[in-house]
């Protein structure tokens, strides 16, 4: 009788049980009723509805098949929602959640490249995806690369991992820029030494081992609705354009690679 009612104090509204509170969770079994066993035992639920946490309320899985081990920890596999800033929703499955030593929920998925998952309409994504209850932006970390047909080779994945807002999407620009193959990407405006010519990269392998890079941007990558064009740059001159410094831009309609900054002409003979 102990054990059975120290679990119901962690049932709210306990005539018909419908939110069981677990940790910093609350979980809706879809049946609307909870099986108590024999020592206080719950056997798993199907089909539930988890939020994460009461709080903030930042994150809802459902159809959650959820183990309940005590008031204070819990592990569960659900399907989770991500929307994006034109309102599209994707499917993310994660597979791992659970509770963290500091009582907060956590959860862990992949998203293959078959799933042609974008992080908004201008950014595809493939690789793994985690949350914690306390941050409402999800953590990305595998690659990305822009969704564009200014070329006709296949893009490569460009490595990365940060926070994402979905309403605003910026990428994290780090040099030395690698794909998830771990080989160089480049971006910018390339000087073929073996043609002697000018050709744009947008995240893009180099056409011949010695071509160089002129001019480049780094800080973020961020594609801006109203001009339509891809623009990498630091924070502030994202925020601002009109400030000076490194900035690269690629206009989606008519495909042209635009830069500012300091230009390097010490491979040009």
């Amino acid at each position: 009788a102990r054990a059975r009612y120290h679990l119901m104090t962690n049932i709210i509204n306990a005539e018909d049980v419908r939110i069981i509170k677990v940790a910093d969770a609350a979980i809706y079994p879809d049946s609307g009723k909870v099986t108590i066993l024999k020592d206080a035992v719950m056997p798993p639920l199907q089909r539930a509805i988890i939020i994460a946490n009461t709080e903030s309320r930042n994150h809802q899985f459902y159809n959650a098949g959820v183990s309940i081990a005590s008031r204070n920890n819990y592990t569960a596999r659900g399907d989770y929602d991500y929307t994006d800033r034109t309102g599209n929703q994707q499917k993310i499955v994660f597979d791992r959640v659970r509770v963290d030593s500091s009582g907060q929920t956590v959860a862990y998925g992949m998203v293959s490249d078959s799933m042609d998952f974008t992080l908004s309409p201008e950014f595809a994504f493939m690789g793994e995806v985690s949350l914690r209850s306390k941050e409402k932006r999800l953590m990305f970390k595998g690659g990305f690369h822009p969704v564009t047909n200014c070329f006709a080779s296949q893009p490569p994945w460009v490595k990365f991992e940060s926070l994402i807002d979905p309403q605003k999407v910026r990428i994290p620009v780090n040099f030395p820029l690698r794909n998830t193959d771990r080989e160089p990407v480049t971006l910018g405006i390339l000087f073929q030494n073996s043609q002697f010519g000018i050709s744009p990269s947008f995240f893009r392998p180099k056409i011949s081992f010695s071509d160089s890079i002129m001019s480049t941007a780094e800080g973020f990558v961020e594609y801006n609705v109203p001009t339509n064009e891809f623009r990498v740059a630091t924070t502030e001159k994202l925020n601002d354009i009109s400030l000076p410094g490194p900035y690269l831009s690629l206009n989606t309609w008519n495909c042209k690679l635009r830069g500012e900054g300091k230009i390097n002409l010490s491979m040009v003979s």
